[in-house]
């Protein structure tokens, strides 16, 4: 009897929590939506430059979901080369130039997003667009969807071994890193 009590109180607060977690994550989206709607009307942009931002949005987003399926389509090829049974050095170097080179075509494209905003703002406009960059307000509305993990706008990363541990089936433990046998 007490151990069923104990497993209802359990699961209930199992789920106050993620009922808590889930308010959360609607607050927080909620906040980005109110603060890009105050940049976007601070900016007082004209009904054609509201035209072309959202056509450079469509091109941009597009151009970025096939730079990170190429990236995401690198890293898992690496992954791969990691795994083999006789890993081939030379191949997983060109692997790991190729997927850095993706993710770098992928930042590019941010950059180039970037300067293509820029030259459609006027100079008043570009002084607002320039000063919410520097205070961070562009990426606090955009949230951490352009795989900005930390508070301090650098990309998430996760260091080679933690990759090689997450790859391991699961119940196994991964195999040892090439090198580190």
């Amino acid at each position: 009897m007490k151990k069923l009590l104990s497993f209802i109180v359990l699961a209930l607060f199992g789920a106050s929590l993620t009922g808590w977690a889930a308010d959360t994550d609607t607050q927080q989206a909620g906040r980005r939506m109110h603060a890009k709607k105050n940049f976007l009307a601070s900016l007082n942009l004209t009904d054609a430059q509201k035209k072309d931002m959202a056509r450079l949005k469509l091109e941009n987003g597009k151009q970025a979901i096939e730079l990170r399926a190429k990236a995401e389509t690198s890293k898992l090829e690496l992954r791969h080369l990691l795994m083999a049974d006789a890993p081939d050095q030379a191949a997983i170097a060109k692997k790991m130039s190729e997927a850095a080179a993706r993710e770098a075509e992928l930042r590019m494209n941010k950059v180039d997003g970037w300067f293509a905003i820029n030259k459609m703002l006027t100079p008043d406009q570009q002084k607002v667009w320039k000063q919410a960059l520097r205070a961070g307000t562009l990426r606090a509305a955009k949230g951490n969807r352009d795989g900005m993990q930390d508070g301090a706008g650098r990309p998430g990363r996760m260091g080679m071994r933690q990759e090689h541990r997450r790859m391991a089936p699961p119940g196994q433990p991964a195999a040892p890193l090439p090198g580190n046998q």
